[in-house]
């Protein structure tokens, strides 16, 4: 078995394959980690879809103190994160008592591409 660099590390040779690496990993989620009621009926037809990291959640809730329509929201934890989102999330006035609000947990794997990124710029 040959071990050539456009078998094995296809982004060093190739300038988007950093790119279509990335988008091809597998990350673990966790759907309606936090949900309100699918079926509440807002007064508008529009659903706010954003995702963010854990450090934008002040941001978010300023976000939804001016939309009152529904929301899904994509948040992007490490494993040893989970733990202060859900705190964070639970102890929130605002994303507390929003009906409308649904939030997704998706587990970031930033070993893999740390180690991505060394690889692709030695």
């Amino acid at each position: 078995m040959t071990d050539q660099p456009s078998t094995w590390l296809p982004w060093l040779t190739d300038s988007c394959g950093h790119f279509r690496y990335v988008a091809a990993l597998l990350r673990r989620t966790h759907l309606f980690y936090f949900g309100g009621d699918l079926k509440t009926k807002g007064t508008t037809d529009v659903t706010l879809a954003t995702q963010l990291a854990l450090n934008r959640l002040t941001r978010l809730e300023r976000v939804l103190a001016n939309w009152r329509g529904p929301a899904s929201i994509t948040l992007h934890v490490r494993d040893s994160e989970l733990e202060a989102a859900t705190d964070r999330i639970q102890s929130s006035s605002l994303l507390g008592r929003r009906k409308n609000v649904n939030i997704h947990i998706v587990y970031q794997r930033l070993v893999g591409i740390v180690t991505l990124t060394l690889l692709y710029f030695i």
